[in-house]
C-alpha cells in the first residue's frame, strides 16, 4: 500500500508539477499569442507601411520609367544628332579635303593663266617686233627698190657711157714707138682706122693724133667702173710697139690722178726698176706740146661717174 500510496503521491506531484508546468505553458501561450497579435498587427502596420512605400516606389519607378522613356527619346534624339553631327563632320572633312584640291587645282590654273598671260605678253611684244620689223622690213625693200631702181638707172647711164667709150675706144690709135737715127723717138700709128685730117692742113694731109692722157685716163676709169668685178687686166687699152697688150691699172690711174692733181713732182717706177720724178711744169709742157686739152673738165667728169656708183 505504502508503495501504491507513493506511487500515488508521486503521480500527484507529478500531476500538479505537470499543471503547473501546463499553466505556466497556457499563460506563456498567451504571452506568446498576445506578442504573435501585437507582432502580427506590427506587421500588419508595417505590411501596410510597406505596401505604401511599395505603392509610392512603383508610383516612382513609374514616374522613373517615364523619365527613362523620355530620357532614352532624348538618347534616341541625341544619337540621330550626334549621327548628323558626325555626318556632318564626315561631310565637312571631305568638303576640306575637296576645297584643298580645289584650291590646287586653282592654284594650278592660275598659274597656268599667268604662263598663257606672260605667253600672250611675249606673243604680243614678239608680234609687235615682228610688225615693227616688218615695217622696217618693207622700208628696207622699199629702199632697196628704190635703190635698185636708181641702180637701174645708174645701169643705163653707165651703159650708155660705155658704149659711148667702146666707140671712143674703137676709134683710138695703136701706136709703137719707133726711132729715126737711133737716138730721136717718135710714136708711129698704125691701125685699120683713117687717121683724122687736120682743119690747118691746105693740102688735106691725113695724120693720126697722138693719144692724149686724157684718153688714155677716160678710158681707163670707165673700164673700171664698167668691170669692177671682173678686173681691169682682163681687158687691154693698148699696145706697145712689139704688140704686148698694156692694161691700164687701178693703181696707175690712181697715181696719175695724184700726179696730175698735185703740184709737187711726182714719181713712177720704170718696168726696170728705175724711179722717175715727174713735175707738174714737165706735164704742162707735154701736154701744151700734145696739144691736149685742161684735164680739169676730165677729172671733174670722171669723178661724177665714180660718185655715181
Amino acid at each position: 500500500m505504502d508503495e501504491d500510496s507513493k506511487i500515488i503521491e508521486e503521480l500527484r506531484e507529478r500531476n500538479e508539477y505537470q499543471r503547473a508546468q501546463i499553466a505556466h505553458l497556457e499563460k506563456a501561450l498567451k504571452r506568446a499569442m498576445a506578442d504573435q497579435e501585437e507582432v502580427k498587427i506590427t506587421n500588419n502596420n508595417e505590411i501596410q507601411k510597406s505596401k505604401e512605400i511599395i505603392d509610392d516606389l512603383n508610383k516612382k519607378v513609374a514616374n522613373f520609367i517615364r523619365i527613362i522613356d523620355v530620357k532614352n527619346a532624348e538618347l534616341l534624339n541625341l544619337q540621330t544628332a550626334l549621327g548628323q553631327y558626325y555626318a556632318e563632320i564626315e561631310s565637312k572633312e571631305y568638303l576640306e579635303l575637296d576645297l584643298a584640291l580645289a584650291r590646287e587645282a586653282t592654284a594650278r590654273i592660275s598659274g597656268i593663266l599667268k604662263d598663257a598671260d606672260e605667253h600672250a605678253e611675249l606673243s604680243k611684244r614678239e608680234n609687235e617686233e615682228i610688225l615693227v620689223k616688218r615695217s622696217q622690213n618693207e622700208r628696207v625693200l622699199a629702199e632697196g627698190k628704190a635703190r635698185i631702181n636708181k641702180l637701174e638707172e645708174d645701169n643705163g647711164k653707165l651703159r650708155r657711157t660705155f658704149e659711148l667709150s667702146m666707140t671712143r675706144l674703137n676709134r683710138m690709135q695703136t701706136w709703137r714707138i719707133c726711132s729715126d737715127d737711133r737716138s730721136n723717138y717718135c710714136w708711129e700709128a698704125f691701125s685699120p682706122f683713117l687717121p683724122s685730117k687736120p682743119d690747118d692742113d691746105p693740102k688735106g694731109t691725113l695724120i693720126a693724133p697722138y693719144p692724149s692722157m686724157a684718153d688714155l685716163l677716160l678710158q681707163g676709169c670707165l673700164k673700171l667702173i664698167e668691170n669692177d668685178d671682173r678686173g681691169v687686166e682682163k681687158y687691154p687699152m693698148f699696145r706697145i710697139g712689139l704688140g704686148k697688150s698694156m692694161a691700164l691699172k687701178e693703181s696707175s690711174i690712181a697715181k696719175a690722178l695724184s700726179i696730175l692733181d698735185e703740184d709737187d713732182a711726182g714719181s713712177t717706177v720704170t718696168p726696170s726698176g728705175r724711179s722717175l720724178s715727174v713735175s707738174s711744169e714737165a706735164l704742162k709742157r707735154a701736154r701744151s706740146l700734145l696739144g691736149e686739152p685742161k684735164l680739169g673738165d676730165l677729172f671733174g667728169e670722171i669723178d661724177e661717174e665714180f660718185l655715181h656708183i
